[in-house]
């Protein structure tokens, strides 16, 4: 059987000395413990598998964020504009000095039209600072990922949750759930693991636990549910009918524009009228709620207010806190 770079298999292979055998079951070890290798998928079974002890079953999803249609890649970059790497008289030299502004490009898409570089350009930007790839990686996973799932997450998670914290994620009973919940509704955790795809791009694999009755419960529990009359099955078979739903809205026009669809994807959707998929739209990266990005003077009384009226950014007193009064 060929190994096909499979590093897993390598101290299984024919022909290998003692040494050699010794050095890649060395080197099978030390993999298990770096981000991005293939020997990482059993721990992250192990971690996984042990989250749905705690946190009762899950949701698996898979997530690979394109990182030449990504307006906080080029944001993120490392440059500036007077680098003497991009003082040349190109086209992408030029491109490049725009981009290395403070706010340039825009991250959300508040126009009709879409200022972007063209696709060509953000490919050799992206592959010119990898740097940057993985903090917008950082940024879409930690931030707006917990958003979406409706949980709390911070850039010092799970630090913030340390005891005399002012913005700590996690409430006193241990939970990052925002009240108001998420696209799959209320969801009290959630874990994943990053790996590389074969152009070296990070994706990620991971569960989310979603409050339902078949988070804790078992099957003749949820049986005897059902035959009391406080279960109905139709809610679940229209919640998974939601969730898994593959039929198109329009049957005719997905199959008139489907060859036009894999064709782009092939081609790593390079056309232009494709570009709006590397910005927000506007009235989704609107946030009005005040939180510790925006007024880092907050107390602690105005903060559990302000949460209490926006319901977007709930404050949860830590253990040693002192409650604010009704």
């Amino acid at each position: 059987m060929p190994i096909a770079g499979d590093t897993t298999k390598l101290p299984l292979a024919d022909g290998l000395t003692p040494l050699q055998k010794r050095m890649a079951w060395n080197v099978h070890f030390l993999c298990k413990n770096q981000p991005g290798g293939q020997q990482l998928r059993q721990q992250m079974g192990h971690a996984q598998f042990g989250a749905r002890v705690v946190y009762g079953d899950c949701l698996f999803y898979t997530l690979s964020p394109n990182e030449q249609h990504s307006a906080w890649v080029l944001r993120l970059g490392r440059y500036r504009a007077n680098d003497p790497c991009i003082q040349g008289d190109s086209e992408l030299h030029r491109i490049m000095r725009q981009c290395a502004s403070r706010k340039h490009p825009s991250l959300a898409k508040d126009t009709a039209t879409v200022e972007f570089p063209a696709y060509k350009f953000r490919r050799v930007m992206a592959a010119r600072d990898p740097m940057a790839v993985m903090d917008a990686f950082g940024v879409h996973i930690k931030l707006r990922l917990p958003r979406l799932f409706g949980q709390r997450s911070c850039p010092n998670c799970p630090r913030c949750n340390a005891r005399n914290s002012k913005y700590s994620c996690q409430n006193r009973f241990g939970s990052v759930m925002r009240a108001t919940g998420g696209i799959f509704g209320g969801s009290p955790a959630s874990g994943a693991a990053a790996e590389h795809q074969g152009i070296g791009t990070p994706h990620v694999h991971g569960e989310i636990h979603v409050c339902c009755v078949y988070q804790y419960k078992l099957l003749t529990e949820i049986a005897q549910l059902i035959e009391d009359d406080i279960l109905s099955p139709q809610s679940i078979m229209n919640f998974n009918e939601w969730f898994h739903r593959q039929d198109p809205p329009d049957e005719k026009l997905h199959k008139e524009l489907l060859p036009q669809i894999e064709a782009d994807w092939r081609n790593r959707f390079a056309d232009p009228k494709h570009d709006d998929m590397s910005q927000v739209p506007n009235y989704i990266a609107q946030d009005t709620s005040r939180n510790m990005w925006s007024d880092t003077k907050m107390t602690q009384n105005e903060a559990y207010e302000d949460g209490r009226r926006f319901k977007e950014q709930p404050f949860h007193s830590n253990l040693s806190a002192k409650e604010p009064e009704e």
